[in-house]
């Protein structure tokens, strides 16, 4: 993708096609809603980071009219990395032991997903 080219499209709809899914059912669930306590993190964040990545992929395949649904399809999402990165900057759930229990990761992919341009362009 790096360099303008795609070796395998097939591989990477299905990566879209499996993230609409995972991605719809996480929306559907509500754990956003549950407190710090019940909440990973680092996995949250981790997917935060993803989201961020979606602005990256849609441009990148912009000339490939199926990746770009896909991708366009899943910026929808995009919202949910504000959430989540609003929840964990909220020091009173940074107090949770969840988050202290991982706090140089969790701090790590908290800072990731807030400039994320400065790691997902590597």
């Amino acid at each position: 993708m790096v360099r303008g080219g795609f070796a395998y499209e097939d591989l990477l709809a299905c990566v879209l096609d499996a993230a609409q899914t995972g991605l719809a059912r996480f929306a559907g669930v509500g754990t956003l809603r549950y407190p710090a306590g019940s909440r990973l993190a680092f996995r949250e964040l981790g997917l935060s980071i993803g989201l961020r990545g979606f602005g990256i992929l849609v441009e990148r395949v912009r000339e490939n009219q199926d990746l770009s649904r896909w991708a366009e399809a899943l910026m929808r999402y995009v919202p949910l990395a504000d959430e989540i990165e609003r929840f964990w900057m909220d020091p009173d759930n940074r107090k949770a032991g969840t988050w202290t229990g991982h706090g140089e990761i969790n701090t790590v992919m908290l800072a990731t997903s807030l400039a994320p341009g400065e790691f997902l362009a590597v």
